[in-house]
């Protein structure tokens, strides 16, 4: 089991890295921004919409 855990850390890191590689350092910067965005608002949605 931890076996197939390592591999599946290893690929997502591996993909991570082959997508973010080319990216300068004021993209990198704007994606972060985003998705911290993007899950501030659905937290939000999710908890005051309960």
């Amino acid at each position: 089991m931890r076996q197939f855990i390592s591999k599946i850390k290893d690929r997502v890191e591996d993909g991570l890295r082959r997508v973010c590689a080319p990216m300068g350092p004021g993209t990198r910067i704007l994606v972060i921004v985003v998705l911290v965005a993007v899950f501030a608002v659905c937290n939000f949605y999710i908890m005051f919409r309960a």
